[in-house]
């Protein structure tokens, strides 16, 4: 329990494969749970301890069909093209209608095998998500993002202390950032 006598922020401590999150739609002392939230995730923050981001090598690849490539492959795209509005949205809407199923995002899905991504790769798409609405502050894609985190936190197990946690620094990094923007426009 924290200070507010309120439950912690637990959203981070989902599967959200397992059960919905519905926070969005419930009754909350928003003010309390905007500091429930940034606790966690600055609790977070300070768990990584590599924090340099190093170069990340991309192909440059202008002849790539994003209906037809693989998951790795189009969130390379996406980290490359996050500058770009209208590149990134149609990535990530192919992206999304091709590899999400049921809450999980799939490597691979085929009639005989699915695999979910791998943590790195959860955490590149968050990467890549970070970058696009650092560019462009575009509200509709909070969600998802936070969403995004919040599973990633929730698998923390298995990226903390790996070459990832920089790229996971950088983006929750920016998440709160944005979120911060965000509740100094409300209040």
């Amino acid at each position: 329990m924290d200070q507010h006598n309120n439950p912690p922020y637990i959203y981070s401590n989902i599967n959200y494969a397992e059960k919905r999150n519905l926070y969005m739609y419930s009754t909350h002392n928003w003010e309390m749970f905007l500091e429930d939230y940034l606790d966690d995730r600055n609790k977070v923050l300070r768990e990584i301890k590599c924090k340099t981001l190093e170069y990340l090598d991309h192909q440059d690849r202008a002849d790539l069909d994003i209906q037809q490539c693989d998951s790795h492959t189009l969130i390379e795209h996406l980290i490359r093209v996050s500058p770009n509005h209208h590149q990134f949205s149609k990535g990530l809407m192919i992206f999304l209608r091709k590899f999400e199923i049921k809450g999980k995002i799939l490597a691979n899905y085929h009639d005989d095998t699915e695999s979910e991504l791998l943590p790195l790769d959860y955490i590149k798409l968050s990467y890549a998500v970070s970058k696009f609405l650092k560019y462009t502050y575009k509200t509709k894609y909070m969600n998802f993002f936070l969403k995004l985190n919040d599973k990633i936190i929730f698998m923390k197990s298995q990226w903390i202390k790996t070459k990832a946690e920089p790229y996971f620094f950088s983006s929750l990094s920016c998440e709160v950032e944005l979120i911060r923007k965000l509740w100094e426009q409300v209040v």
